[in-house]
């Protein structure tokens, strides 16, 4: 037994640092939390943390838009972020006759690969609401999609739900916590220096396989207080079981997809610290500002409406929308980029990262 923990600990130390390992593609946002504080991930390649308290919420921001004929997708294989949606970003799809299918990750419609989301839960829900689109009538769609939108974008019910989730989350990190100190802490000794172990092989493989299976009935019984499908609940905790070594941070998992039904800038809103929210809601706000410019016509509502959502947002969150909006160059710059906020001395017209004109904020002042 002992043999085999030592041929086991540096393949269960691999695979527990690679499961932090991800890939994030365009609009795939991730929502990371190591010590009860969220950040945002974007697009690109993040080693996520991997340790027993470390919880990630996953989002598709902007996955397609809607118009009462099409829906409008941006390239699924794009791996950067568009710092501004335009016309050429976005390839329209006819909903008369669209038939969405979800594979893994992928939402299809035929050959045709339209979304690539960032779970397959979120995927299953971007292919409900191609189906919901395509379903209603045109004369009927903006009425019934400004309905679903009303519920993906409703910030109360976002909270209600992380309040049935709160409960579970301490009790799962302490089982995790003990089966981190097991796993990295117990398991080396028991393998490289058996005489000081204080449990031996047989026992500690026990007590880690008793704390795995607690988990597993955790998991299960957190995800249905949240409203989880049972199949879907017993899915997600049963992989604690057949990969245990997840289950050293169950929360890398469990949470990923709950919020699903929600938009991304409600996740970022319920998640984000205020201040951290603010600004990606300034930055979003301008996007929306520059995209409805630079997009087909048919899609100002659609900008329209993520304007106003991530407006109400900020409101819900306890900030002014002028203040939030107001100018932050540096001292003594002549202009700043109200996307990505970065600040200019005299010269560049435009931001050479997002493309954008640069406001103006006066002369620059000595050094």
């Amino acid at each position: 037994m002992q043999a085999l923990l030592a041929d086991l600990f540096p393949w269960v130390a691999v695979f527990a640092l690679a499961d932090g390992v991800a890939q994030l593609g365009r609009g795939h946002l991730l929502l990371v939390a190591a010590w009860g504080r969220f950040a945002a991930r974007r697009a690109g390649l993040h080693l996520l943390p991997v340790g027993p308290l470390a919880e990630v919420v996953a989002a598709h921001d902007l996955p397609f838009l809607a118009s009462p004929r099409r829906a409008w997708f941006p390239d699924p294989r794009r791996r950067a972020e568009l710092a501004v949606f335009e016309e050429g970003d976005l390839e329209p799809v006819a909903l008369d006759g669209l038939a969405a299918a979800r594979e893994g990750k992928k939402v299809t419609s035929g050959e045709r690969l339209l979304v690539a989301a960032p779970a397959p839960a979120w995927a299953e829900r971007l292919r409900d609401d191609l189906a919901a689109l395509a379903a209603h009538p045109e004369g009927a769609r903006a009425a019934a999609w400004g309905a679903r939108c009303a519920g993906r974008g409703d910030l109360a019910a976002a909270r209600e739900l992380r309040r049935r989730q709160r409960p579970f989350l301490l009790p799962l990190r302490v089982l995790a916590t003990a089966t981190f100190a097991g796993t990295f802490g117990l398991w080396p000794l028991a393998a490289y220096a058996p005489t000081d172990a204080p449990v031996g092989a047989g026992a500690l493989l026990a007590a880690l396989g008793a704390l795995v299976l607690a988990e597993v009935l955790l998991v299960f019984a957190m995800l249905r207080a949240c409203g989880e499908p049972r199949g879907a609940a017993a899915r997600t905790a049963l992989h604690l079981l057949a990969f245990p070594v997840a289950a050293v941070h169950p929360l890398l998992h469990a949470s990923r997809s709950v919020y699903r039904r929600f938009d991304a800038p409600v996740l970022a809103a319920l998640l984000l610290p205020a201040p951290e929210f603010h600004a990606l809601a300034a930055r979003e706000i301008r996007r929306a500002r520059f995209s409805r410019d630079a997009t087909d016509a048919e899609l100002a509502p659609e900008w329209a409406r993520r304007e106003s959502l991530l407006a109400s947002l900020v409101e819900a969150t306890g900030g002014k929308l002028a203040g939030v909006l107001a100018p932050a160059p540096a001292p003594g710059a002549a202009g700043w980029c109200p996307l990505c906020a970065a600040s200019f001395r005299e010269g560049p017209e435009r931001c050479p990262d997002c493309g954008v004109p640069l406001e103006r904020v006066g002369k620059v002042t000595a050094a």
